[in-house]
């Protein structure tokens, strides 16, 4: 049994393909094994470990210049980390914004199209208008929930992939003392 998957023993090492690497942990995406500590603070950990997407972050230039492209077409992965209840709370109050705004954009752009293409007729005027202005609002809101997901406070920071490796900054000094330096393979 591993620490991935809740359970403990005492015969299995505390961590397993993980090392760090000068102030970042470098971690196999699949195989690692974390101590049940919060990679943030180090405090205990939660009941269960949080699967993250991590991906090489996009520069605010790079999303100018290629938009969505950028996201679509940078390099991700996930990775199964330990949290403390207060950096759990955090994360998921984090993915619930951002899924909200990008239904909210979601729901403003199909409700748009629904009220111009279907009910103008109907209803006359005001449907076509306010299914105008709800077409025309939606990019707004998916422009912002680009820069919240781009401007957000991570809680843990994808340095860099190489895959399977995953390089991870923002990650506590005492949490990172627990692990042996990178094998020089892996540099």
């Amino acid at each position: 049994m591993n620490h991935a998957d809740g359970g403990t023993s005492s015969s299995e090492p505390e961590t397993a393909y993980a090392w760090r690497d000068a102030d970042w942990l470098v971690l196999h995406e699949k195989k690692a094994v974390l101590p049940r500590r919060c990679v943030v603070c180090d405090a205990p950990a939660a009941e269960r470990p949080l699967k993250m997407s991590l991906a090489k972050p996009v520069s605010v230039a790079g999303f100018l210049v290629f938009g969505w492209f950028a996201f679509i077409c940078s390099q991700g992965c996930s990775a199964r980390v330990w949290l403390c209840d207060a950096h759990r709370a955090e994360e998921r109050r984090q993915q619930l914004i951002l899924r909200f705004l990008a239904t909210a954009g979601a729901l403003l752009l199909g409700g748009g199209l629904f009220c111009v293409l279907f009910l103008s007729g109907k209803g006359g005027m005001i449907f076509f208008l306010c299914g105008i202005v709800s077409i025309m609002l939606s990019p707004c809101v998916f422009l912002i929930t680009a820069c919240f997901a781009m401007a957000r406070q991570r809680l843990v920071d994808t340095v860099n992939i190489d895959k399977p490796f995953v390089w991870l900054g923002g990650v506590a000094p005492d949490y990172l003392a627990r692990f042996p330096e990178v094998p020089r393979e892996q540099q």
